[in-house]
């Protein structure tokens, strides 16, 4: 009896207290009072030539006010202040302050007492830049996982300053369009005041404070680009969402919708070109889609290959991306000669892949069947696929897209040097060798070993280079490298110094030949090798674990939950020597097939 008495009490009070809610709107003294306008007048100031306006933050609470430059006087400074909301001002509007000093503070006090405090400081007001001089020009937006080399971090707006003049940035400010619960916010819109400046004719790109910087510093373009990662963290977001630029309060250009709403996750969106001059379109306060062309994120990118270049108004192929289950494998692409390149590993069913595609292009389609990235699936057991793109400019391109297996029994036919160059280690030993400057050609089988090294092999031997430096080429180019140094390491031969200037020895992706057998030899240093069957122990020091026998593997921590004792599968990669054992390198999720 009580409980029921209880429940129907509970239910009472909750009507009452809804009814209340209905019937009773939020008191106005509830809503935080905030400072909307911040002036110093030439009438109150006859030091200023110019009303001084402000940019206010109100998430941050500060307030900057843009002064004429001339102005030497800030002893005695006459604000005019507009407060929304009640609240009483401290100092008040129009009284005079003392800025010699800043920032300075000032006091929003409510009759409740609570108190909103804000920070004002001057800074000199820039020359106007000409209308639409500056606008986006790319966008960037991962998905917030990953590491900060693998891409999925490298979140960037890219800025292009199309004037003959230099622009100062500190007269725009970068409005990240928030949402919550996948709906727009405008309260917690976030806001900077950008700084710097951009050259005419130039780039500036504003990155993510996580992205690995010397990728950006490594691409090289238009003069004068820069690239800064103070904002505040504002790129440091899940690049759901979009920006706004804005001037004097008023948004002068725009990626991604107005209101705030999601519309992007991994992918990159590029200003479409002005067909008559080749160069990046015009800014526009409105979002516009069709403005922009988009490319999915993919490996391409992480090499900034495309930031602070303008859009190419023909048509052109910027990233091309086939899934296989989880899987997703971006194509080498090589545009002079109309190729895009995929390696599959194994258990990919070829007869139904999804594929997705990034152009400069209007239209892009196979067999006349238009491409909608992440949903066409096409059948790819024949090989090879005839990709058309049509441009800005009405011409038409086409790609041949091939499939090739990620590794093949057969061997290489051509001699790289390789086996050579490994002897003379060989015989130096522990000491630093000569290696007399000589050119070795090979496939790469493996790259960002711990965390940056690679191998490569011709059809006699392989090698290790040590380096801190990687390899931009994907997996499966033919490259040629001239070697000055190596040594044994522990047991290991390894180039140690080379030319960094590497050449593609060919333009498309070869299959990773591959050995079988007993890897825990000398011999198989630096090849690859394949081993089918079941994991004996995952997981040992070192990030090490054993196959059967003598054979051990080693990885990184990103795959090591798919690396468990028990698991049975297909495994291949390179052999080393690694705390006192051969080891197959395991760095990524295609160089395996589990049952």
């Amino acid at each position: 009896m009580k409980r029921a008495v209880y429940h129907a009490a509970v239910v009472l009070a909750a009507s009452i207290a809804l009814f209340a809610a209905c019937r009773s709107p939020v008191p106005a003294e509830d809503v935080e009072a905030s400072i909307s306008s911040f002036t110093l007048t030439k009438a109150d100031n006859p030091e200023l030539s110019t009303d001084a306006d402000s940019v206010i933050d109100t998430r941050a609470k500060t307030i900057r006010v843009r002064i004429d430059p001339r102005a030497t006087d800030f002893t005695k400074l006459v604000p005019t202040i507009t407060i929304s909301g009640k609240a009483d001002s401290y100092p008040a509007s129009r009284e005079v302050a003392d800025f010699t000093q800043t920032p300075v503070t000032y006091k929003l006090v409510e009759a409740s007492g609570r108190t909103i405090v804000y920070l004002v400081t001057l800074a000199p007001k820039p020359v106007d830049a000409e209308a639409g001089a500056v606008r986006v020009t790319e966008y960037f937006c991962g998905t917030g996982k990953g590491t900060a080399t693998t891409g999925e971090l490298n979140r960037y707006i890219e800025l292009y300053n199309g004037s003959d003049s230099a622009v100062d940035l500190s007269q725009f400010e970068l409005v990240h369009k928030r949402s919550k619960n996948g709906k727009p916010s405008p309260a917690l819109d976030q806001t900077v005041t950008l700084k710097g400046s951009i050259a005419a004719k130039s780039y500036y790109v504003i990155h993510s404070a996580k992205m690995n910087v010397s990728l950006l510093a490594r691409a090289g373009s238009l003069p004068s680009r820069q690239s800064d990662a103070s904002f505040n963290g504002i790129m440091d977001s899940d690049g759901a969402s979009g920006y706004q630029l804005m001037k004097d309060g008023v948004v002068v250009d725009a990626i991604g919708p107005n209101d705030g709403s999601l519309f992007a996750t991994e992918t990159c969106y590029f200003r479409r070109s002005d067909t008559s001059t080749g160069l990046p379109g015009a800014a526009a306060a409105t979002w516009d889609k069709g403005a922009w062309a988009l490319a999915p994120l993919c490996g391409l990118l992480n090499e900034d290959a495309n930031a602070g270049l303008p859009s190419p108004t023909d048509a052109s192929l910027v990233s091309l991306i086939i899934q296989s289950g989880s899987l997703k494998i971006p194509a080498t692409i090589n545009n002079a000669a109309k190729t895009a390149t995929v390696l599959m590993p194994d258990g990919a069913d070829a007869s139904s892949l999804a594929i997705a595609v990034g152009s400069f292009g209007t239209a892009v389609s196979v067999d006349s069947i238009a491409i909608e990235n992440g949903k066409t699936k096409l059948d790819f057991t024949s090989g090879k696929k005839t990709l058309a793109i049509t441009g800005q400019d009405g011409t038409t391109a086409e790609f041949t897209v091939a499939v090739k297996p990620r590794y093949t029994a057969e061997n290489y036919d051509f001699d790289g040097g390789i086996k050579a160059v490994v002897d003379k280690i060989w015989k130096g030993g522990a000491n630093d060798t000569s290696l007399g400057d000589v050119y070795i050609t090979g496939v790469v089988t493996a790259k960002n070993v711990f965390p940056a090294a690679f191998a490569i092999q011709d059809k006699n031997a392989g090698v290790y280079f040590y380096t801190s430096e990687g390899i931009t080429f994907p997996v499966g180019s033919k490259v040629k490298i001239k070697v000055n140094t190596g040594k044994v390491y522990f047991g290991l031969p390894e180039i140690t110094v080379y030319d960094l200037e590497i050449a593609a020895a060919g333009n498309e992706l070869y299959s990773l030949y591959y050995r079988t057998g007993d890897y825990a030899t000398k011999e198989s240093l630096g090849s690859v090798f394949r081993y089918d069957g079941a994991i004996a122990q995952g997981g040992l020091a070192y990030y090490k674990g054993q196959f059967a026998g003598s054979l051990y593997f080693h990885y990184p921590t990103e795959i090591q939950s798919s690396l468990s004792a028990g698991t049975t599968g297909v495994f291949y990669g390179p052999v080393t020597y690694t705390r006192d054992n051969y080891t197959m390198e395991l760095v990524t999720p295609d160089q395996f097939s589990i049952r």
